[in-house]
């Protein structure tokens, strides 16, 4: 028997298909206040780990890699933040989005 698929409103499958596609060519363009603030984050990450000189092509790939993951877990922050509620009152369990363990869903998980 075919269960009805659970359609979820949060965008981080749609977000997570360019990104692990396209890499660093997906994030945001420096003129959206977003893509600012990746690539601020991103320049002060590098500035701590020695400039830009003294990194290697592996910590570049690191740095990389925890941009795309930072824009991932702060979209899906921002969509938790804006709900009423993380919790669902029918199932009297976490969404999945906030099960997942994100930072402002910490108190929901089973810690």
């Amino acid at each position: 028997m075919n269960r009805p698929k659970h359609y979820q409103r949060h965008g981080v499958h749609t977000l997570k298909r360019p990104v692990v596609t396209l890499g660093s060519r997906a994030l945001p363009p420096k003129s959206t206040a977003l893509g600012r603030a990746l690539h601020e984050w991103r320049t002060s990450l590098v500035a701590d780990l020695g400039g830009e000189d003294a990194v290697s092509t592996q910590q570049l790939a690191l740095v990389e890699l925890a941009v795309r993951t930072k824009l991932l877990v702060d979209s899906v922050d921002a969509y938790v933040i804006s709900m009423p509620s993380p919790v669902n009152r029918q199932r009297r369990a976490c969404t999945p989005s906030c099960a997942s363990g994100g930072p402002s869903c910490r108190s929901c998980g089973p810690d």
